[in-house]
């Protein structure tokens, strides 16, 4: 049961680093050193199994969330390569890059 929760709680911070990835602010840059710090911690305090539970979850979540994103975009007329980089939509540009 316990490794079941290290996997879920792996896929919920891989999931919220690859959407953080796409953002390109001081702030993003700040949560990804705070969930990777953070699992690292957690590597050296939790027994094996649940590390390896959580670095599957992590791995899971966000090849998933990029897995997902890539269906939407391909899915979409209105999206394009851009939008899976940083959240631009065809035709616009973002301010302040």
């Amino acid at each position: 049961m316990q490794t079941w929760i290290a996997i879920g709680v792996g896929a919920v911070a891989g999931g919220g680093l690859a959407h953080l990835g796409r953002l390109r602010d001081q702030h993003a840059t700040l949560i990804m050193i705070a969930l990777l710090a953070g699992s690292a911690i957690a590597s050296v305090f939790a027994p094996a199994g649940l590390r390896g539970g959580y670095g599957l979850g992590l791995a899971g979540g966000f090849f998933g969330y990029a897995l997902g994103l890539g269906v939407v975009v391909l899915a979409s007329r209105r999206l394009d390569v851009d939008f899976l980089l940083d959240g631009r939509r065809r035709g616009r540009q973002r301010r302040g890059l």
